[in-house]
């Protein structure tokens, strides 16, 4: 018996919801054995379902976790950190010089991984590959929105930083969910 071509077997992991994985492939791997094992008819079959496949998946909790963790990691420390530091500035005056921008990248990275640990535990680790592009994409259009000319470094560390936390995030969330059984013997 032949096996499923692995590039299309890998697409459907990775497009459908984990709940329905064992029932997508099976009939997958059913259809597949009764038509001769033919590779062609499966990977078509496969990209055929993919856009039902992430629709499924998109009407599950996880994607809307995954927005909400979205929104969270890229505009609430964009919002936050350029009130702050408004208020802050109109507050001492005439003290906007070389030190008062490194504390002020150096918070607001801070305060963006902080954000984004948060944020990264309401999503899952499938989660992450709508919610780190979309971040990235948020986190850049935020700081355009805000007018304000921060050096190339900060907008790639703010990105860097925002990826990390997402991922380290959705990681604490699945130790959390799935803690592993130490007294196995």
């Amino acid at each position: 018996m032949s096996r499923p071509p692995v590039l299309a077997r890998w697409l459907v992991r990775i497009a459908c919801p984990p709940c329905d994985l064992p029932h997508v492939l099976g009939d997958l791997d059913a259809e597949f054995a009764l038509r001769g094992n033919s590779h062609s008819w499966y990977s078509r079959q496969a990209l055929r379902s993919l856009p039902a496949v992430v629709a499924m998946g998109l009407r599950r909790w996880d994607w809307e976790c995954s927005l909400l963790a979205i929104f969270m990691s890229a505009i609430a420390p964009i919002l936050f950190m350029e009130a702050w530091w408004r208020y802050i500035l109109c507050q001492i005056p005439l003290k906007a010089d070389s030190l008062r921008g490194a504390d002020f990248a150096l918070l607001s990275l801070l305060f963006l991984g902080a954000v984004s640990v948060c944020a990264g535990t309401m999503s899952t680790p499938r989660g992450l590959w709508l919610a780190v592009p979309l971040a990235w994409l948020f986190v850049l259009l935020g700081g355009a929105a805000t007018h304000n000319t921060y050096p190339a470094w900060f907008h790639v560390s703010s990105l860097t930083v925002v990826a990390f936390a997402l991922a380290a995030g959705a990681w604490v969330r699945r130790k959390f969910d799935h803690p592993s059984d130490e007294r196995r013997a």
